[in-house]
């Protein structure tokens, strides 16, 4: 009887420490972790005609920072504007809406935060009211950001990247 009394007690605590292990290893797995990043360009007339979000490494980043600054010069008469360098210990995100039929529409990042696979940005994602009075010009409004952590190839390939407006709705 003292026998199966100390096995149970055994069977007892291991199970309550494979539980503590198990909450204690999904508490880390699952941790969020907000991303310093600073803004790196906007405009209203980007070149990206369709909805898009693009995370890529410094040096993808910078080639696609370039080639926007290049766009946005070709555009203004007179304008020189150069793309600013990139360290490499940095990432780019680019959240595009793509070509809108009017003014009014614009993306503002405002939080960047990851965890395991996900990357979660918060930004204001405006769109003009129906009875608003808006330019009737063709819009592309776009935001880049440098995001100061460098992902390897390996969790860029893995990452999902979601855009969710300030009112808490998945927009990308």
């Amino acid at each position: 009887m003292e026998i199966e009394q100390k096995q149970l007690k055994n069977v007892f605590i291991f199970i309550v420490l494979t539980v503590i292990f198990s909450l204690v290893s999904c508490r880390h797995i699952h941790k969020v972790k907000t991303l310093n990043w600073e803004p790196l360009h906007s405009s209203h007339r980007c070149s990206f005609q369709q909805p898009q979000i693009q995370l890529l490494n410094s040096d993808q980043g910078q080639l696609l920072y370039q080639q926007e600054i290049q766009h946005q010069n070709k555009r203004i008469i007179g304008a020189t504007s150069t793309a600013r360098p990139i360290t490499k210990d940095t990432s780019i995100l680019l959240v595009a809406m793509g070509l809108k039929s009017s003014g009014g529409y614009a993306v503002k990042v405002r939080d960047i935060t990851h965890s395991d696979s996900v990357l979660k940005v918060q930004a204001d994602w405006i769109t003009p009211s129906p009875d608003s009075m808006t330019t009737s010009a063709l819009t592309s409004p776009c935001e880049m950001v440098v995001i100061k952590h460098n992902f390897t190839q390996q969790q860029l390939d893995g990452l999902v990247v979601e855009i969710w407006d300030t009112k808490g709705r998945k927009v990308l």
